[in-house]
Formats: C-alpha cells, structure tokens, sequence
C-alpha cells in the first residue's frame, strides 16, 4: 500500500515571552501547570485508490478533555476523558513521557502501560512524529522529518516534511502542516486487507 500526500495539519496554542521570537521551545514544548484543562476534537479522512477500483473513503472522528494533574520537566499527568468513533468512551489517567514521544496508562493495581504516543491527533506537539522543534518559527519554513514507526496516519519508514502555516502573536497559536509519502500498514489498528468495487 502507497499512501500519497496525506496531510494533517495541526494548531497549538502558546504564550511568546518575547514578543519578536517564536521558538520551538517556547511554542511547541507545552508549559503544563496542575489544575489546567485543554480540549482536543478531530476528524480524520482515510482513502484508498487503485487503478481499476472504486475509491474507498471513511472518515473517522473524536475528542478528548484533559485535565493536567501534575507536571515535571518533559513527564506530565493527565486525566483524560475521550469518546472515539464506533468505541465505547474512556476516563484514564495517563503519562505523556520523554517529551510527548510516550503514553503510559497508569494503572489502580500497580503496573503501567507504556506505548509510543503514535496519535496523529495527539494534545501535544510529539516529537517523534514531528521532529525535533526548529530553534525559530517563522510562516513558510519547511523541516524534514522521519517516523519510524506506523501510526495514526500512516506507515512505517516515512519521510514528510514539516511546514510553519502561520504564527497568530497576539492571539497565541500556531498552524504546521505536515505531507508525505508511506509505504505500508497503518497503526491504531488498521485492518491490514481491504475489499475494494471493481
């Protein structure tokens, strides 16, 4: 399976303490404080072409409120409440680690469930899926960037590039977009085979 061009674009809410800089590690590393709260709603596109065959479409949606429990360096705790198409809804308590490029569910009897935050769709800025931050932000940079694993949006082994949209200043936010090309499986359990009309 080729996957060509998907794109996904992504907007970050930030606080700039100098009013000329927008860095990477003043806009996209979060500044997570106990007690904030933060809402994530997205809606995913997914097709499939092939020569001969009908195209096949789905869209897929959800959303998340967190709920920031504590916050240390590049580990932070959240109560997560989320509902995901065509599943039953979820209230956990998670861990982002390692700056976003984990997700560990806390468990009540002991033992955590750690994975790579692998979601397209994710409350963070995941440098694993994005790359590391550029130092400075300005509209129109472009960065590559390598992901190694599937996920949300597509395969293993992928090369995309990264692009600053626009930087709001006053109003705190950001826009990336990101497009590419994979070869392969998707994660976030993707059947692997799919019955396309001739």
């Amino acid at each position: 399976m080729r996957v060509l061009f998907r794109t996904a674009t992504a907007a970050l809410s930030f606080v700039l303490t100098d009013a000329n800089a927008a860095t990477g590690g003043t806009v996209l590393v979060p500044q997570f404080e106990p007690g904030q709260t933060y809402s994530n709603v997205f809606s995913i596109m997914h097709s499939i072409r092939a020569d001969g065959y009908d195209e096949y479409a789905r869209r897929n949606g959800g959303s998340a409120g967190y709920t920031v429990l504590a916050a240390n360096g590049t580990v932070w705790r959240l109560r997560s409440l989320w509902r995901y198409d065509g599943k039953p809804g979820g209230d956990d308590v998670i861990e982002l680690r390692e700056g976003g490029r984990t997700q560990c569910t806390l468990k009540t009897d002991g033992p955590k469930d750690c994975q790579p935050y692998l979601d397209g769709s994710g409350l963070v800025y995941n440098p694993a899926l994005w790359g590391v931050p550029p130092k400075e932000l300005t509209p129109g940079m472009t960065w590559k960037m390598i992901i190694k694993l599937p996920w949300e949006l597509g395969g293993s082994n992928r090369t995309e590039q990264g692009t600053v949209m626009s930087i709001d200043r006053s109003g705190g936010g950001v826009v990336l977009k990101r497009e590419g090309t994979s070869q392969g499986f998707f994660g976030e359990d993707e059947p692997t085979e799919r019955q396309l009309i001739r």
